[in-house]
């Protein structure tokens, strides 16, 4: 088995969720915190900022290996997205998780902001549309949630605008937030960061200093890292690398090996009954791209051979737990839908370290744009994630109730399945189900497929046979 993944086929299935209009659709489930718009009550599974980073990966890749595809689709991409916004200027489209219900939020309009900005520091796209966009957001951020860092501020949200006004400086090379952003990065690093955890050489960072029992999730650790190392470069201060390498050491020390023998990112680190832990599950796979790309632009200018090996022990957890569709493997521990459901807004972070850290190769393209005939399968627990395109359902097994969700990948509305014979009037319009959808039943150990399509891909930690 490869023990590097397949970054061309995450991108044809994060494609798969591509618009016309540039709009990146998805099931944003968020296999950290445990919830997804189901659980809000919100059934849109439209657009997300968070998804964001994708840009960043196809602009890698068109400037690796140019391709007009390529530049279309990223054409598409910046132009919904530098043209999307609320009638107070923030973003569109922020709410990630919680779905359209969500009108505010400063990590859902910085991420787009830093990877507009990334994107006009790689190729010639939308460059005064970017530039208009990131200005203006991030005048709005400045209005709702201050200039900069306070006690009051999340510590990875902070660290993602110092992020976008570094990148965009660099884009557009002008000095214009240069003082306001060391002093920010000052800032960060006397008022959040802790060392100790698990050792002296490793910094963690509290979410908010009113709350020093708990540091951040692993997979936050990116939007600390890439800042730090820019504000290194830029300002020439070692004390940036040094914390962003002793973030790096954090992750790495702090984490364990799953059930499969796989290298996993840790959950968080929190202090109970008077001593710190650190928690491992439920925990994401897909989705901890952004820390991994942050150690990886920390590799190419500080050789480090510990997380060197790290870096390539993740790649062969990423090519273990890779569907053959492309995505990955949600997540574990949580037992039910948050296991099985990719989400486009976690695991194009991943794309965007992946293309960056392994790069385009010549067939990158034609994989991408080639769809993909088969029903893709994710069997958990108690559910199961189907998709082919344009549909996609979490089901139960057969005789055992599930969520009986059912989408379309070119709609944002979803809903739940309601059989006819309840005749509830609420029943969804038959283009929303998957014609000839293969049927599963569970029977302790053994998954059996009973019936429809029999041209499908599986992922699953029990033997699947055939009735």
């Amino acid at each position: 088995m490869s023990t590097i993944p397949r970054t061309a086929t995450l991108g044809r299935w994060l494609a798969s969720w591509v618009q016309t209009d540039g709009a990146i659709h998805g099931f944003h489930n968020h296999s950290v915190w445990g919830d997804n718009p189901f659980r809000h009550g919100d059934f849109t599974a439209g657009h997300s900022t968070f998804a964001s980073p994708l840009l960043i990966g196809l602009g890698q890749a068109v400037k690796q290996q140019p391709d007009s595809r390529g530049t279309e689709l990223l054409e598409r991409l910046v132009r919904f997205q530098t043209s999307a916004f609320q009638v107070d200027g923030q973003f569109a489209h922020i709410g990630f998780q919680c779905g359209e219900m969500l009108k505010q939020s400063l990590i859902h309009n910085v991420v787009p902001c830093a990877a507009l900005s990334a994107v006009a520091g790689l190729v010639d796209v939308g460059r005064v549309e970017i530039d208009r966009a990131v200005r203006g957001v991030l005048a709005v951020m400045d209005r709702l949630h201050g200039p900069g860092p306070s006690a009051h501020t999340c510590c990875n949200q902070e660290y993602c605008r110092l992020w976008a006004r570094l990148l965009h400086m660099a884009a557009f090379d002008h000095r214009e937030w240069h003082d306001s952003v060391a002093e920010g990065l000052d800032y960060m690093i006397n008022h959040f960061h802790v060392r100790g955890h698990p050792d002296a050489e490793c910094v963690g960072t509290f979410r908010s200093p009113r709350d020093t029992s708990s540091l951040e999730p692993a997979e936050y650790y990116g939007l600390m890292i890439h800042p730090l190392l820019l504000g290194w470069q830029r300002y020439g201060n070692p004390r940036y690398r040094d914390e962003a390498l002793a973030i790096a050491r954090h992750c790495a020390r702090s984490s364990w090996v799953d059930r499969q023998g796989q290298l996993r990112a840790h959950r968080l680190w929190t202090k109970l009954t008077g001593e710190w832990r650190c928690h491992r599950e439920p925990m994401l796979i897909g989705g901890f791209g952004l820390t991994l790309s942050g150690i990886h632009a920390l590799l190419q200018v500080q050789p480090d051979d510990e997380l060197a090996a790290f870096l390539a022990a993740m790649d062969a957890t990423y090519a273990h737990y890779q569907h053959p569709a492309g995505f990955f493997l949600a997540a574990t521990g949580w037992g039910s839908e948050q296991d099985i459901i990719p989400a486009t807004a976690w695991q194009s972070h991943d794309f965007y370290h992946l293309v960056h850290r392994h790069g385009a190769g010549v067939a990158f393209w034609d994989t991408l744009f080639t769809p993909d005939p088969q029903v893709a399968v994710v069997c958990g627990q108690s559910m199961i994630w189907l998709e082919a395109s344009p549909h996609w359902a979490v089901r139960g097994y057969h005789w055992a109730d599930g969520l009986q969700l059912v989408g379309r990948k070119d709609r944002v509305r979803f809903g739940r399945d309601i059989p006819g014979w309840i005749n509830s009037g609420r029943e969804m319009p038959p283009e929303y189900l998957m014609p000839d959808e293969p049927k599963f039943l569970r029977d302790g150990d053994s998954i059996y497929h009973i019936g429809g399509r029999t041209d499908f891909a599986t992922q699953s930690d029990v033997h699947l046979h055939n009735r």
